[in-house]
């Protein structure tokens, strides 16, 4: 799961999830006075190299983050023995809020209300079983 400081608390309600279906997760580090950037980078590009798939979390934060944090986990893919399964971006939708501005192969959009099960959750959740 890769959020934004802003978008903790709903990170926290999918690991939650996640958790409940035996899926393993990474949260994003937790950050402090004394973390460094470089150590930050390193945190997500070690998750990225070693996870099945990503989640970004597109709730409170803005469109520059998500955009970049897409790019990242896109270039990250030529390092990697295999693709991710899934690049997906977790998209809270509300009126007048900034679409995606990009599109790549095995990037899903999911339209999520709330992050309860029965919205969009099971589409990430069947490409990361077995």
């Amino acid at each position: 799961i890769n959020a934004a400081p802003e978008d903790m608390p709903l990170a926290h309600q999918i690991k939650d999830i996640l958790e409940t279906h035996g899926i393993s997760y990474s949260l994003p580090l937790e950050l402090s006075v004394n973390t460094k950037a470089a150590e930050i980078r390193q945190y997500l590009e070690q998750n990225l190299l070693y996870s099945d798939a990503v989640l970004v979390l597109y709730d409170n934060t803005s469109i520059v983050w998500v955009t970049e944090q897409l790019l990242y986990s896109r270039r990250i893919q030529g390092r990697r023995e295999q693709p991710l399964k899934m690049i997906a971006v977790y998209n809270k939708p509300l009126p007048g809020k900034t679409s995606l501005p990009l599109k790549f192969p095995n990037l899903r959009l999911l339209e999520c209300p709330t992050p309860q099960d029965a919205t969009c959750l099971p589409l990430f959740i069947r490409a990361l079983q077995p």
